[in-house]
């Protein structure tokens, strides 16, 4: 009989694979997001990770957020990703949409000025119900303002007023003359590769009716002078008795010194 011949064994890949330590953006101060095994330190080049913003920034306010990260470069054992997509989550937008509302929605790509190509949804809702004439002027100046944004803005730049609300606030004050809002959100953004034909074009917005600072200050004129009225009688009311008087008596004496002044001018005319 021939002898049998011995099976080889099995090689375990798992053994020979590394773990790599995966990094944030510095956005995100280089955070720690995960970890992930590779045979080659190339072959981690492109992987994805997802994380919740709540988990980056420590606040409960961003945990409608989710991030994904993808990885563009390798240092040892260090993987460093950039931000790949910024989505709000469709649970939270469901949360405003109701009867008697309007929600305005809208897709496109666009250049920023470092030449990266990136895709914008936002999304406005109304506090009741608005004509579709009102809805397109609102959901164009919305196209026109994010692309001409990002057409100034390198995409880290976009990224950053994006996940920190700026954009969506100025865009607020671009929009809200038309019609109130009760929501407005950049519902996803997130890079796009390869050729796009279809890419809006950015356009002038000096037509457009910029965020007024004016407005604002007569906001807070009126929280102002409530505070300091606030001030003016806490301090009152830590003065005592006797003092409030003599301030209330020597209000009076100025008072008449006043009036005698602008009676002796009147007999001196």
């Amino acid at each position: 009989m021939s002898k049998a011949k011995k099976l080889a064994k099995p090689i375990d890949i798992w053994k020979k694979k590394r773990w790599h330590t995966i990094l944030a953006p510095k956005l995100f101060n280089n955070q720690v997001i995960g970890e992930s095994p590779a045979l080659e330190p190339n072959m981690m080049l492109g992987r994805t990770v997802m994380a919740n913003l709540m988990h980056l920034t420590r606040d409960m306010k961003n945990q409608h957020v989710d991030l994904t990260f993808e990885v563009e470069k390798i240092q040892g054992d260090t993987a460093y990703t950039q931000l790949k997509t910024y989505e709000v989550n469709p649970a939270y937008i469901k949360r405003f949409v109701r009867r008697n509302r309007d929600r305005i929605d809208d897709s496109f790509i666009c250049k920023s000025s470092d030449g990266v190509l990136v895709q914008l949804k936002p999304f406005l809702l109304t506090r009741s119900l608005t004509t579709k004439s009102i809805a397109t002027k609102m959901r164009n100046i919305t196209r026109r303002y994010l692309a001409h944004y990002v057409s100034q803005n390198d995409y880290e730049s976009i990224a950053r007023d994006i996940v920190n609300y700026r954009v969506q606030r100025t865009l607020v004050d671009y929009v809200k003359h038309l019609y109130p809002l009760k929501a407005c959100e950049i519902r996803v953004m997130g890079l796009v590769k390869g050729e796009i034909k279809n890419v809006v074009k950015p356009s002038s917005i000096d037509d457009l009716t910029p965020p007024s600072n004016e407005r604002q200050q007569q906001r807070r004129r009126p929280r102002e002078m409530r505070e300091i009225k606030a001030g003016v009688q806490e301090t009152e009311h830590a003065l005592p008795m006797n003092v409030k008087r003599k301030v209330q008596v020597e209000g009076k004496e100025d008072l008449t010194e006043e009036k005698e002044e602008e009676v002796q001018e009147v007999k001196e005319a």
